[in-house]
């Protein structure tokens, strides 16, 4: 397969082996899938109904970043137990098989990894201070999946892990998260609780549209956390600093605005999806 678009070095890929190839095009985008034969039954059953789905949940990220930024995707799934992560190597995201546990975790996963073909791959981050940008991001189109799939809302969400996540989880900060802890779970899921105090902050019909130009107005180019908060202002017309710095680098949790805190556990609006 071949990859036209601008792509950073950390993700290109290649892998060799006996793979069951599955080739499609939908929507103009031509997928390969690669699934390693020797997985169990189980396993495989569920790796095959979230890749099916994986047509459907680009769409669904269209609907929030713009147009699907590369000509190709897919996944590769192998039965490895040398790692233990997903990877959004650029245009055909790898996998560990362990993450296909159920259907509801598959699809996550899946999510999250296409989710970074917007945020992390076309947006690539100038410097690793910068990784909530890509993990922040990704994770919050999980929660945006999560109640499109009637699971659970974002505020929810948001209010499930504002309330129980210890002390230790708010010691670090996903704007600086230093080398130590550039892959913390802090930076997925405060990095989403961060957005989710912006949409509270500008409203959803700004917020949406500050997620969408941001992705749009940068393809293909190198970004930063200053940037995309002189981004969020423009578009807001407000002063979104005080929020960004409590969110983002201060060591333990920040205080919620009165206004939030007085309507939590509400059912945050969803957008119309945009076609």
């Amino acid at each position: 397969w071949r990859a036209a678009e601008p792509m950073a070095t950390y993700l290109a890929m290649a892998t060799v082996g006996e793979y069951d190839l599955d080739s499609y095009t939908r929507g103009g985008i031509r997928y390969v899938d690669a699934v390693d034969p020797d997985l169990d039954a189980a396993t495989r059953a569920v790796v095959d109904a979230s890749f099916a789905r994986q047509p459907e949940i680009v769409r669904f990220l269209e609907s929030y970043a713009g147009a699907y930024p590369f000509r190709s995707s897919g996944g590769i799934v192998d039965d490895t137990e040398a790692f233990g992560y997903a990877l959004e190597t650029q245009a055909r995201p790898i996998y560990d098989y362990r993450f296909f546990t159920d259907a509801q975790s598959g699809d996550s996963v899946v999510v999250h990894e296409l989710a970074h073909q917007w945020y992390g791959d076309s947006l690539a981050v100038q410097q690793w201070d910068d990784i909530w940008l890509n993990e922040g991001f990704a994770t919050y189109m999980e929660w945006l999946w999560a109640e499109r799939e009637g699971i659970q809302t974002t505020q929810e969400r948001f209010d499930t892990s504002y309330t129980s996540l210890p002390a230790s989880f708010w010691t670090v900060r996903p704007g600086n998260p230093g080398p130590t802890n550039i892959f913390d779970y802090a930076v997925y899921e405060r990095g989403a609780m961060t957005l989710h105090q912006l949409r509270r902050a500008v409203g959803d019909r700004v917020f949406f549209r500050i997620l969408h130009g941001w992705a749009q107005s940068r393809e293909g180019d190198n970004v930063s956390t200053a940037e995309f908060i002189a981004y969020a202002e423009r578009r807001s017309g407000r002063e979104l600093s005080p929020l960004f710095d409590a969110w983002l680098y201060t060591p333990s949790r920040p205080a919620l605005p009165a206004a939030a805190a007085a309507t939590a556990s509400t059912r945050a609006a969803a957008p119309a999806l945009r076609r």
